[in-house]
């Protein structure tokens, strides 16, 4: 098979780091692989090009056919596309040309958020790959009316296990140059600047921590500004202290070395994650985490992580200080947690267990002749293609606390499929 990986740009992201790492397990696997980056290039092009992957990204004016038109005499059997997953303009338009162009190629999508797409866009598709359990749960809800119905499979991303692992010199280097004592538990976020992935209760929770044990740190890493002006600067002066804010970190390296510097993930994130590259960078760096669930929202935070498996799951902001609090006393919990954190990443979504799977699932698209065979073929399988509300109960179940009224509520109402569409229509 030829197989054409479609991603908005290759530049840094968690998305653009996984259709990489994508195409380039399609090149392992014997593939023809090709990316096209459909609004620029960027440092990944360098990087699929040396592992054998064709890259079709726009040159200089005038120096070369379109991408897309590259892309499509390439002539492609499968294509794979990387999106956000909900109807978009000027992604829209891109599918719209490849599918005109190329009619008889199958058509798969990885559907980063889970959103659902009513259009024709979303029909182009004849498999639908989801992050995690309670993503594939919420796109089913949202897409219960949707004819014909589309089919959906659990496939997490995959990941380079080899990228990170404790570094305890580099950690160790990385808490000098902050000014954390060797004795110090150093808790640690590490997340994208905006405002949506962060919550003002790490703060709370933080302090409260802090207040009992004044060995306790804390670093975070690209902190939006109103956080910053907030949450952070209402902190009495003793805590603040003891709060490093660093704004950026480049590369591997660098993070490797503050996850292996970091005794405890604390990630409280409003959104929450549908999947959470950081939370498996930083399992694979041997540190636990501590995640507060988010019902209402993006919750995928909860399956990676597994409550008493690689760290702590938190329903309600008392129960996530009490996570904190129950990992900083307990060093020999944080290294079992720990070790357990890493080995789950590697057992559930490392290459080598992840890439036989996407290979099955494409080669079962091409395999079959309609929508309901293909769902038959893959639950033959082994794939997860559908998941119950009970199943849902059940991921929440083993976790610290109790689900706010308010967080219950907003969840039965925002996965109802015409409150989503009337959601989506006013954000349009």
């Amino acid at each position: 098979m030829r197989i054409l990986t479609v991603v908005d740009h290759l530049g840094p992201g968690g998305t653009q780091r996984v259709a990489q790492n994508y195409a380039v397990g399609y090149a392992r696997a014997g593939f023809a692989s090709a990316v096209l980056g459909h609004e620029g290039s960027g440092p990944r092009a360098e990087i699929l090009r040396e592992r054998g992957v064709e890259v079709f990204v726009d040159e200089p004016q005038g120096a070369a056919p379109d991408a897309l038109d590259r892309a499509v005499a390439w002539a492609p059997d499968v294509v794979h596309v990387h999106r956000e997953g909900d109807a978009h303009p000027v992604v829209g338009g891109v599918l719209r040309r490849l599918r005109a162009a190329l009619p008889q190629a199958s058509m798969v999508e990885t559907n980063v958020f889970s959103r659902a797409d009513v259009t024709d866009t979303g029909r182009m598709f004849d498999l639908h790959f989801h992050l995690s359990r309670w993503c594939l749960w919420k796109w089913q809800k949202w897409t219960r009316f949707v004819r014909p119905r589309p089919v959906g499979i659990v496939l997490p991303y995959l990941i380079d296990a080899e990228a990170f692992y404790p570094d305890p010199e580099a950690g160790a280097a990385f808490r000098a140059d902050l000014g954390v004592p060797d004795d110090a538990v150093l808790f640690g976020r590490i997340g994208q600047a905006m405002e949506a992935k962060w919550m003002p209760l790490l703060f709370d929770a933080f302090a409260a921590v802090a207040e009992r044990d004044p060995r306790s740190h804390l670093l975070v890493v690209g902190l939006p500004e109103e956080l910053r002006q907030g949450a952070l600067a209402h902190l009495p002066e003793d805590i603040r202290r003891r709060v490093h804010d660093v704004t950026f970190l480049k590369g591997d390296a660098a993070l490797r070395a503050a996850y292996s510097a970091i005794d405890v993930f604390a990630h409280a994130a409003h959104k929450g994650e549908s999947f959470g590259m950081v939370l498996v960078e930083s399992m694979l760096c041997e540190t636990p985490v501590v995640a507060l669930s988010r019902p209402a929202h993006d919750n995928s935070q909860i399956e990676v992580v597994g409550h008493d498996v690689g760290g702590l799951l938190a329903a309600d902001a008392e129960a996530f200080e009490e996570a904190l609090d129950a990992l900083r006393a307990d060093p020999e919990r944080r290294r079992r947690l720990g070790q357990g954190a890493a080995q789950r990443v590697r057992e559930r979504y490392a290459g080598e267990r992840v890439l036989p799977d996407l290979v099955r699932a494409v080669e079962a698209v091409r395999a079959s002749s309609s929508p309901d065979a293909l769902r038959e073929r893959l639950r033959a399988l082994g794939f997860t293609t559908t998941v119950s509300d009970r199943d849902i109960r059940a991921l929440l179940a083993p976790i610290l606390g109790r689900t706010p009224v308010k967080q219950r509520l907003l969840s039965a109402l925002v996965h109802q499929p015409h409150v989503y569409r009337l959601w989506r229509w006013v954000r349009r």
